[in-house]
C-alpha cells in the first residue's frame, strides 16, 4: 500500500519528505552525540563572540599546554555555525566542551547557551566592516548595507543563513524562560569584563587559578588581541582580508555614534525599538 500511495505522489513533494526525513536524521545524530556539560556559545555576528571564545579558550588551553592565538580559537572552541552536526567530530576535546554557533539548527537540545547580544547599532556598523573585507565587490555603502540588513536580516550574496538580528534576540530571550541560557549583554562585559567572565565562567562550569584569570584578563584586552593578530593572523582573516585591517577592531560600546549618520541610525531604531528597549539600549 505505502509502495501504491507513493507513486500517487508529485516527485517534488516526495524530494521535500526526503530533505525533511534526512535532516531529521541529521538532527538525532548530532543531538545524540551531545554531553550534558557541552555549552554553546551564540550571538548574531560581530556581537563578542570570538572575543569571549578566545579568553574562554586560555581557560581551556591550561589542560591542553598549547598557546592561544587569534588564529587557531576553533582548535578550543570549535566554530560550528550552520554545520551543527559536526559536534560528533570533537569527543576528544575536555570537558565542559564549548562550541561557537552563530546560527544554531538543534538549539532545542543544547545543555547550556551563552547568549551574547549586542546593541544592533554597533552590530551592523562593525559587521559593514567585516563586510568589507570579504571577497565580494560592490560593497555599497552603509546605508545599502543595513537597508538590505533590515528588509532580510543578511547580505544575500554573503552570508544567507543569518537570522535578523531582532528575531535572534527575541527568540533567545524567551528560551531563557524554559532552558539553561545566559544571556550575557557585550556592553556589560566592556564596562566590567572581570565580574561578567568571572559569571560565565562559573555558569560553564569551568575552573580557572587567580593567576590564569588574571593572565585571561590581560590578554583579553583588545590592544593585546589586536597584538596577537598582527603577529598570528585571524582565523576568519586570512590570504587577501588580512591585508585590508584587523579582525579585531576598536571594541567601543558607542563607536556607532561617531561613524553612523543619524538618518541610518533612526531607520535601525525604527525596526528594532521593542527589543531594544527591553534590553535598555533605547
Amino acid at each position: 500500500m505505502k509502495e501504491v500511495l507513493k507513486g500517487l505522489l508529485p516527485d517534488s513533494f516526495k524530494q521535500k519528505l526526503s530533505q525533511i526525513r534526512k535532516k531529521h536524521l541529521i538532527g538525532v545524530e548530532a543531538t545524540m552525540t551531545l554531553l550534558p556539560t557541552d555549552v554553546f556559545l551564540v550571538g548574531h555576528p560581530k556581537s563578542g563572540n570570538t572575543w569571549v571564545a578566545f579568553m574562554l579558550a586560555m581557560i581551556l588551553n591550561d589542560k591542553v599546554g598549547k598557546k592561544v592565538t587569534m588564529a587557531n580559537v576553533s582548535e578550543f572552541v570549535p566554530n560550528l555555525h550552520t554545520r551543527g552536526v559536526k559536534v560528533k567530530h570533537y569527543e576528544d576535546l575536555p570537558s565542559p566542551r564549548i562550541f561557537r554557533n552563530e546560527n544554531p539548527t538543534w538549539q532545542d537540545h543544547y545543555p547550556k547557551t551563552i547568549y551574547l547580544v549586542r546593541d544592533p547599532r554597533a552590530v551592523l556598523l562593525s559587521y559593514y566592516h567585516h563586510w568589507l573585507h570579504s571577497d565580494h565587490e560592490n560593497h555599497g555603502t552603509l546605508e545599502e548595507f543595513v537597508r538590505e540588513m533590515l528588509e532580510f536580516g543578511c547580505i544575500q550574496r554573503w552570508e544567507a543563513w543569518l537570522v535578523r538580528w531582532d528575531l535572534q534576540v527575541e527568540d533567545w530571550l524567551n528560551r531563557e524562560r524554559t532552558q539553561s541560557v545566559k544571556i550575557v549583554r557585550y556592553e556589560d562585559l566592556v564596562e566590567d569584563r572581570g565580574r561578567k567572565l568571572k559569571e560565565i565562567i562559573d555558569y560553564a562550569g569551568l575552573s580557572c587559578s587567580d593567576s590564569l584569570f588574571s593572565l585571561v584578563l590581560e590578554k583579553g584586552a583588545f590592544a593585546s588581541m589586536q597584538e596577537n593578530e598582527k603577529k598570528y593572523g585571524a582565523e576568519s582573516f586570512h590570504g587577501k582580508k588580512s591585508e585590508k585591517g584587523l579582525f579585531v577592531r576598536k571594541g567601543k560600546v558607542d563607536g556607532w555614534k561617531e561613524e553612523m549618520p543619524s538618518h541610518v541610525i533612526q531607520m535601525i531604531e525604527d525596526e528594532f525599538r521593542s527589543t531594544m528597549q527591553s534590553l535598555g539600549y533605547l
